[in-house]
């Protein structure tokens, strides 16, 4: 799995078009949402992680996120697919379950969290922090 964690600022999106015919959140065409001070969490499980423990990668995951939102000191927790970190993925149901799976956790543990529309391309509209902590790269 390969993380990138940003801290920003302002985050606000549109759902522009669904990607997946299969697994893809119903949502409808051109929803929208918006925060601010938040840890953004860009998700890439990769096909061998299909080989793990669904749990321990929930569990990694989970860790990690937390970490950074303590880090920067974040209002909210996005997390996002992004299929765009690593040149193999896993299946979508699988990706889709561990980021569901870890916001339910993240959840559990006091976070407000928000999961952008999985299978959907979004429009995003970002502005960055300039703080240490602020752009993070792990691959777990």
């Amino acid at each position: 799995m390969r993380v990138l964690l940003l801290h920003v600022t302002r985050l606000r999106y549109r759902a522009a078009r669904k990607v997946l015919t299969e697994h893809a959140d119903d949502v409808p065409e051109g929803a929208s949402w918006a925060c601010e001070n938040a840890s953004l969490a860009l998700v890439h499980v990769v096909a061998e992680d299909e080989q793990r423990s669904k749990a321990e990668l929930v569990r990694k995951l989970r860790k990690l996120v937390a970490w950074h939102a303590r880090q920067v000191s974040a209002s909210w927790i996005v997390l996002h697919s992004f299929a765009h970190l690593a040149e193999t993925s896993a299946r979508p149901d699988f990706a889709r379950e561990v980021i569901y799976a870890t916001a339910g956790k993240l959840r559990e543990r006091g976070f407000k969290v928000h999961v952008t529309p999985f299978g959907w391309l979004l429009e995003l509209e970002l502005s960055l922090s300039a703080q240490s902590a602020s752009r993070v790269f792990k691959e777990l």
